[in-house]
């Protein structure tokens, strides 16, 4: 079967192009609730759902909101957030001791929940200082675009492979072209803008290098209806941007396997 998509991709409140929200209180449900708006007024009853990094949580929150609304969701994040089921929990403490008792693919049979923690802890000082100081920061990096750059450009270094924290140029060019690292720099510059089971059916796109993730499919599925789960081994946190074309055929072959 053919597919072709028409694509629709928002920008959240405050990120990108779109202005900041005008309450305070604008959560990621907040935020599903106005994507679910924008697409049924651009057309579109009915909908598959693709979200990495935030997205995935936007998107996920979109999907257990209005399910009847939602075709599949497709995530290359599935991260074991407070408040997970029982099982989930207990596989992924389990898991951290008695992995191959658990998970059945090599690759996770390294899956250490205490590491990530420490890993989640050691790259979310950005978040700390933008919850609590946010016009500390905002106004030095509005001011400095160099300043502005490294702040953004730290992510795309570290986020992608944990491994480029030790070259010289922090692998920024191994994965992204300069144009493109500059892009979405002047995206910021110009504009100043600095869990229950969930029945849809769900894609999980699991890359090797991702610090926040690598939740194997016997965790996911039991926070998700997983139906399509492909392990990415050359992959970090940005996949879609890392690797289009492969992220795309695999969200293709999703729907494929929905629609057939």
């Amino acid at each position: 079967m053919q597919i072709a998509f028409e694509v629709v991709a928002p920008s959240i409140p405050g990120y990108g192009w779109s202005e900041q929200p005008k309450r305070t209180g604008f959560s990621q449900i907040a935020c599903a609730r106005v994507f679910r708006k924008l697409m049924e007024r651009v057309g579109f009853k009915k909908f598959y759902l693709q979200g990495g990094d935030w997205g995935s949580l936007i998107t996920s929150n979109l999907a257990r909101l209005y399910p009847a609304q939602v075709f599949g969701l497709h995530l290359n994040v599935i991260p074991i957030m407070p408040g997970a089921s029982l099982k989930a929990t207990l596989f992924d403490i389990v898991g951290s001791f008695f992995p191959k008792l658990v998970f059945s693919a090599p690759r996770d049979h390294n899956h250490n929940m205490f590491g990530k923690m420490v890993a989640i802890i050691v790259e979310s000082g950005y978040m700390h200082i933008q919850a609590t100081k946010p016009d500390t920061v905002g106004t030095a990096l509005n001011d400095s675009p160099i300043g502005l750059a490294a702040y953004i450009l730290e992510k795309f270094s570290t986020w992608t492979n944990a491994d480029y924290r030790a070259l010289p140029d922090g692998g920024l060019t191994k994965k992204y072209t300069r144009d493109e690292l500059l892009t979405i720099v002047m995206i910021y510059w110009l504009n100043g803008n600095i869990v229950q089971y969930l029945a849809v059916p769900t894609a999980h796109l699991s890359g090797m290098n991702e610090f926040f993730d690598r939740t194997p499919p016997e965790i996911s599925a039991t926070m998700y209806n997983l139906t399509h789960y492909t392990a990415a081994p050359d992959v970090g946190h940005f996949a879609a941007f890392e690797m289009p074309r492969q992220v795309a055929i695999d969200v293709f072959d999703f729907v494929n396997s929905l629609e057939h």
